[in-house]
């Protein structure tokens, strides 16, 4: 029976696909990395409003460990990683390649943050790493290899996929320290506390950002995007991490992220009928390799 963990684990996929498909229409007109300035500022003020309203009620209160600066400096060092460096390259490789592309390679994350806990913290290889070292890598060939039919951006040169590609890759990375400093971070500082501290510690790094990114963008524009949308992707951005907290509370860390890790069922075929991208067969084949590798990383 699908218990309330479960849903939560489903949720925090749908919307972080939501997110995605959010930042890919904007980034059409608009600079992705304002996008993600306001979008995190937005989400800053949930998670606030909802802290404070929690402490209010009496049904939360912020508990730390023995070192708590030392999880506070953690949870900032996995900031930097997640919102200042992985968030913004993703954003930026959602514009050059699209939700088709760059999604799935970005989901390379759980195993690159597997293997970089087995070099830091020891832990032990399980059957599920080695078959994900093999699904992923051919999952995320299959997405990235030059098409001899459709491609996902028609438009797009061969320079800017290349560029496109190697930015999510590199947001793969980014989030996979985010995950190993996040996971020391947490043993001193609890789950909905420390998501407050990295949402919030996250707003100014992104703004100190956005603006000199500008010039990482095709032409260097400068051109802001609509309110409404950023708005909106504040809102599902905060309702991830609700949610995906909610699921590791009620269902275990490991099934959490298993379900979370589901995002890109939902945000490419969203992607190729809502906003008009196109793939070939062997792109979706990839996504769904790339897909079940994560799960079995991070559940067997």
């Amino acid at each position: 029976m699908v218990g309330v963990g479960e849903l939560a684990g489903l949720a925090c996929a749908a919307s972080w696909a939501t997110t995605t498909l959010l930042v890919r229409h904007e980034a059409r007109r608009a600079n992705v990395l304002a996008l993600n300035a306001i979008s995190a500022t937005t989400a800053a003020v949930y998670a606030l409003l909802v802290f404070v309203a929690l402490d209010w009620l009496g049904l939360h209160a912020a508990t730390f460990g023995a070192y708590p600066w030392r999880g506070v400096a953690l949870l900032l060092v996995a900031t930097l990683f997640s919102i200042g460096i992985g968030d913004n390259l993703y954003f930026l490789a959602l514009q050059r390649i699209g939700v088709a592309r760059a999604m799935p390679v970005s989901m390379s994350e759980p195993l690159l943050a597997t293997i970089l806990a087995v070099l830091l913290f020891g832990e032990p290889v399980t059957p599920g790493l080695l078959a994900g070292l093999v699904l992923i890598p051919l999952g995320l060939y299959l997405v990235t290899m030059p098409s001899r039919g459709r491609l996902v951006l028609p438009k797009a040169d061969s320079r800017s996929n290349r560029i496109g590609i190697g930015m999510a890759i590199g947001a793969s990375l980014a989030w996979a320290f985010n995950a190993n400093a996040l996971r020391a971070g947490l043993e001193q500082v609890d789950v909905g506390t420390a998501t407050v501290i990295r949402i919030v510690a996250g707003v100014p790094l992104v703004w100190l950002i956005a603006w000199p990114g500008r010039r990482w963008l095709p032409g260097g524009q400068v051109v802001w995007p609509r309110l409404w949308a950023a708005l909106l992707a504040g809102t599902f951005t905060s309702a991830a991490t609700f949610f995906f907290s909610l699921a590791v509370h009620q269902a275990g860390a490991a099934r959490a992220a298993t379900l979370a890790a589901t995002s890109p069922l939902y945000a490419v075929p969203l992607s190729l009928l809502l906003l008009g991208e196109q793939a070939t067969r062997w792109v979706l084949l990839g996504t769904l390799l790339t897909v079940g590798g994560v799960v079995l990383v991070v559940a067997a």
